[in-house]
């Protein structure tokens, strides 16, 4: 087996039959096997299997348990792990004939194209609930949940609202719209203040994964404009534009770059809860996608964000709407966090199954032993 080094001259050409091998996280020990001719980006490892290797064997080894925790073993860095091909060329395995390549490869093809079916419609089936729970939200912060005489408002977004209620601008419903320097404070090892970044915050919840945190210093730097409350909102302007989520009870944070904070008034026309779904409502997000059309990403200035409209209930019916909302999204992350965790079974099936074939490990219907 070759291998075709993209390092010198930035790209290398693939031919089908080679396998492309990722040597750089995040496509460390990511696999492909090349179908028709292509150009390897640096990234990458172009493998060229030599006369005795059947090209499809070669791609499941790449795909295998034991090739990949070899990349990840040989790979050096810490921001940016990467493995070498002088590395990988050291991994050995024991090469069955030709004839049986062929059989083992078969034989997966088949059997991992049923399990490839199976995920593909277990995530269709998490689609189609992020969908219904999005869609529930829409219908319930716009009062259609429940139909009944409506007002009619003038507003392009917001053509008509339940009567009772009050269609209003983001700065008449919060005290405040802060938002921080274009800069993200400095991540401290050991520090006790959360980051919030763009990446934190997802589907109207804050998500602490690869969370990075300030100390005391960088804390009072970056609340110098105030200091978010446990309620409050909180938004992003960008990558992508439109996520929210509350401030949660017992965590001290302050803001990166691209996102504002909503001073939710303790007193005044909205709750907090309320608005943050308000915020995930058509209404909203065709607001955000008209201002983001001249532009290739998805962007809120901040002269805009007073002006993005919320549809507003007595507080009373904002109890029961979010009462509402919140059984409706429990129900579908249960079902989601389920499927998702289907879909991590299905994945491990399918690399066992793959590890066990072109090891040697089990018996292949077709091959000699």
């Amino acid at each position: 087996m070759q291998e075709r080094s993209t390092d010198d001259v930035g790209q290398a050409e693939a031919m089908p039959g080679d396998v492309l091998f990722g040597k750089l996280r995040p496509y460390l020990a990511k696999s492909i096997l090349v179908r028709k001719p292509m150009l390897a980006s640096t990234e990458l490892m172009c493998l060229r299997p030599g006369p005795e290797v059947y090209p499809d064997w070669l791609g499941y080894l790449c795909l295998s348990r034991q090739v990949v925790e070899w990349a990840n073993a040989t790979s050096e860095g810490v921001k940016m792990p990467r493995t070498s091909w002088e590395k990988m060329g050291e991994f050995r395995v024991e090469v069955p004939p030709l004839e049986r390549q062929r059989a083992i490869a078969n034989f997966l093809d088949a059997w991992t194209a049923r399990i490839d079916a199976l995920i593909a419609k277990k995530r269709r089936m998490v689609d189609l609930l992020e969908e219904r729970r999005s869609t529930f939200i829409s219908l319930a912060v716009s009062g259609s949940l429940n139909p009944g005489p409506e007002s009619e408002t003038g507003n392009r977004f917001t053509p008509s609202i339940p009567r009772g209620w009050r269609l209003l601008r983001l700065k008449y419903v919060v005290e405040g719209i802060v938002d921080t320097a274009h800069r993200t404070a400095p991540g401290v090892p050991g520090g006790e203040y959360l980051i919030v970044r763009t990446a934190n915050v997802r589907s109207g919840a804050l998500v602490l994964d690869e969370a990075k945190y300030t100390d005391e210093a960088g804390f009072r730097h970056w609340t110098e404009r105030g200091i978010p409350r446990p309620g409050d909102v909180l938004l992003t302007r960008e990558a992508p534009a439109g996520e929210a989520c509350l401030v949660p009870q017992g965590v001290r944070l302050c803001i990166g770059q691209r996102m504002v904070w909503l001073k939710v008034p303790r007193s005044g026309p909205v709750l907090g809860t309320f608005l943050l779904y308000s915020l995930y409502g058509d209404p909203v997000q065709e607001y955000i996608k008209l201002l983001s059309r001249s532009t290739t990403v998805a962007h809120l200035n901040m002269e805009d964000i007073p002006n993005l409209p919320i549809a507003v209930p007595p507080r009373a019916e904002q109890d029961a709407i979010v009462a509402l909302i919140e059984r409706e999204v429990d129900r579908v992350s249960k079902l989601v966090r389920d499927l998702v965790l289907q879909l991590s079974l299905l994945a491990e099936h399918r690399q066992a199954l793959v590890t066990a074939a072109v090891m040697g490990d089990i018996r292949i219907p077709g091959a000699a032993a």
